[in-house]
């Protein structure tokens, strides 16, 4: 459950300000940013829900609330940085943290999911990207979900978890937090992505998926382009990596497979009302986190496909939102007819800076789960809460 709890964790450094910038010795900046943000939830259960399995994540019977971390954790960022012969150089560890526990004396696990990197760029050269951070396929997509700074969809609203899932696993898979060395090239303005990652192992979290050890026989491979415009950009990435479950069957031909995903993202802006769009298609890589329920019970790859779309609208400091998404989940051929078919979600969102850190969000959503039989498992959400960024 690990990477399940930890999902969402390390969102936060996209939606901060830039935090303090202390000059040392030797020419070196220290660096320190931070969020913390707290939301009461109040989710309405579906009281008479069809089967759907592969979704845990709504609730049934009766109504349940949360006083919970919201999409973004609570994260404290250090950093050095310098210029040396011409090149930006700069390191960062991010202290990733929830605040949520529903357990006395605090004995559940918090389940911190940190990064750890450090950034060599030249102008002419371009930049180099080495450690533990954000993965490339769908980063574009999550950046321009306006629920980074609210909720989104809310997961096990009884016992809740350190983090809630904002549009994962309804319209982008998130991109999660991969160990890499990844290279970046701007021509003008487009900018070139291309790394290698560690692969990540095959995860269950709905129940009928297959978790195991995919045998790291070679590096994963990600990458992007990205055009930008003057008043936004569009964006393709892509995630490739060898799944090994040979230890399920002696028929080996039949399991192995490459998980791949290919995605688009777009964001335009208008004066103050914004517009954005997210898509991918995808097989063996799941629909909420990547490698998670990927495959069948069977280790068979599942193809899931999904995209979202946003429009956001400033009134002097008041922004207000509405986002829909969907990802569709096609059964592998050992899969049950039960197995969750679409997530769907729409969000409609406020969100209003009281302070010159200090920021309220209100957002209400209708969140659903369908089955291949077309019996459905429905959630309405609530939430109000707070966050600062310094």
């Amino acid at each position: 459950m690990l990477r399940i709890t930890t999902l969402i964790f390390s969102l936060t450094s996209f939606f901060v300000n830039a935090g303090l910038t202390i000059e040392a010795s030797n020419n070196w900046n220290f660096h320190i940013n931070g969020h913390v943000n707290t939301f009461v939830t109040l989710v309405s259960c579906d009281d008479n829900p069809g089967n759907v399995n592969g979704t845990v994540l709504l609730c049934s019977g009766e109504n349940k609330s949360a006083v919970t971390n919201g999409y973004a954790p609570a994260s404290f960022e250090f950093g050095v940085s310098k210029v040396l012969n011409g090149y930006e150089i700069s390191a960062y560890v991010s202290i990733q943290e929830g605040t949520t526990d529903n357990a006395a004396f605090s004995l559940n696990d918090s389940a911190p999911s940190d990064l750890a990197y450090f950034k060599v760029k030249n102008k002419s050269n371009g930049e180099v990207i080495v450690g533990r951070y954000f993965g490339v396929f769908g980063f574009d997509a999550l950046i321009l979900d306006m629920t980074g700074a609210g909720v989104g969809a809310t997961v096990s609203a009884a016992s809740p978890l350190n983090t809630q899932l904002g549009g994962a696993g309804y319209g982008y898979i998130f991109p999660d937090r991969l160990s890499q060395m990844t290279y970046i090239h701007s021509f003008g303005d487009t900018e070139a992505v291309i790394g290698v990652f560690q692969p990540l192992d095959t995860l269950s979290f709905g129940g009928l998926g297959f978790s195991g050890d995919t045998g790291s026989k070679r590096p994963g491979i990600h990458g992007k382009i990205k055009h930008n415009f003057s008043n936004g950009f569009i964006s393709s990435s892509f995630i490739t990596q060898d799944v090994d479950n040979s230890g399920i069957t002696n028929d080996q031909s039949n399991i192995d497979y490459t998980a791949r995903g290919l995605d688009i993202a777009a964001n335009m802006q208008f004066g103050s009302t914004q517009f954005s769009f997210g898509g991918y298609q995808a097989k063996g890589l799941g629909y909420y986190g990547l490698l998670i329920d990927g495959s069948s019970l069977t280790g068979k790859a599942r193809t899931t496909s999904g995209w979202y779309v946003q429009a956001t609208r400033t009134f002097g400091k008041t922004k207000l939102g509405l986002n829909y998404g969907i990802s569709k989940i096609k059964r592998a051929n050992d899969d049950p007819d039960t197995l969750v078919d679409e997530n769907k979600k729409v969000t409609l969102g406020i969100y209003y800076p009281i302070l010159e850190s200090i920021t309220l969000a209100g957002e209400i959503s209708s969140i659903s789960s369908t089955s291949h039989l077309n019996e459905e498992i429905k959630n309405g959400a609530v939430s109000l809460g707070a966050s600062i960024s310094f």
